[in-house]
């Protein structure tokens, strides 16, 4: 559960109890509920319901049983959550304006975890416990909102953080490429290309290729730091390690292949700023 961030598209859309809006990626759910922070969330939140018995079930259990009780519960109440947020998400890609409250999710999912952790106890002790009798439901219902609320307020939007950056790391650290055709060529590995007539000649650290496409439709898919457009019908990667240098009143670039590349006189200070913010 999350609002909106960057480029990351909620699929569930939910309100707590205040009235904040929340936002879920149903993709982020297993990473957020299997942290290591909500992990030591859910071992304080069971120590909160032993201590509170806000059912007041220890009258009728033993310790012993008490303590399965409300451990069960919770893992019966967790289990249940995922599910229900899968239904969310499929309501709302029918209804897009649906705006489900978490109090109502709560109370879907407590109700059936409640009865069958509630027929498990009584089995063991022989008891027959009204759980939902107003004065033992209402109680749970507001120490789990309480919960649900201090969880969703100080602990998820560090684990959020946490969690994106971890993420947005990886993907920056995969390989990049451009389409060419039906080439997908990685960028660390572009040396330049070149533009003739309806081609554009690319070369790669161990090949090239020849392919009818626009040069500009190529710059398109790079990014500044990827490399530079010396003159318009060329393209030159920093993985050339290109130098500026001058031929008769010319100046040129350079590359560590001694490919020779020309460069247009209105990009030379583009140029020359580029190669020094390089070194």
């Amino acid at each position: 559960m999350t609002r909106k961030i960057g480029n990351f598209e909620p699929d569930i859309r939910l309100v707590d109890i205040l009235g904040r809006s929340l936002d879920v990626r149903l993709e982020d759910v297993p990473d957020y509920l299997l942290h290591r922070k909500t992990l030591l969330f859910y071992a304080l939140s069971i120590v909160v319901l032993l201590a509170a018995d806000p059912s007041n079930i220890s009258v009728h259990y033993a310790f012993p049983v008490t303590a399965g009780y409300w451990v069960a519960g919770f893992v019966v109440y967790l289990a249940l959550y995922t599910p229900a947020l899968l239904v969310v998400a499929l309501l709302q890609t029918r209804f897009p304006r649906l705006l489900v409250p978490l109090p109502l999710l709560s109370i879907l999912v407590l109700i059936p975890a409640l009865s069958l952790t509630t027929a498990l106890a009584d089995s063991f002790s022989g008891t027959d416990l009204r759980i939902f009798a107003p004065k033992r439901f209402l109680p749970l219902f507001l120490t789990v909102q309480v919960l649900e609320t201090v969880f969703s307020r100080y602990v998820l939007p560090e684990i959020i953080r946490k969690t994106r950056s971890v993420k947005t790391r990886a993907l920056e650290a995969q390989p990049r490429h451009i389409a060419v055709g039906h080439h997908r060529l990685p960028i660390d590995r572009l040396y330049h290309v070149c533009a003739q007539e309806h081609f554009i000649h690319i070369q790669l650290q161990d090949t090239h290729i020849r392919h009818r496409a626009r040069l500009s439709d190529l710059i398109a898919q790079t990014a500044q730091e990827d490399g530079i457009q010396p003159h318009r019908s060329w393209w030159v990667s920093r993985n050339a390690k290109p130098r500026l240098d001058r031929e008769g009143s010319r100046h040129v670039l350079v590359l560590e292949d001694k490919t020779v590349v020309p460069v247009a006189r209105t990009r030379l200070r583009e140029i020359e700023d580029w190669l020094n913010r390089r070194r």
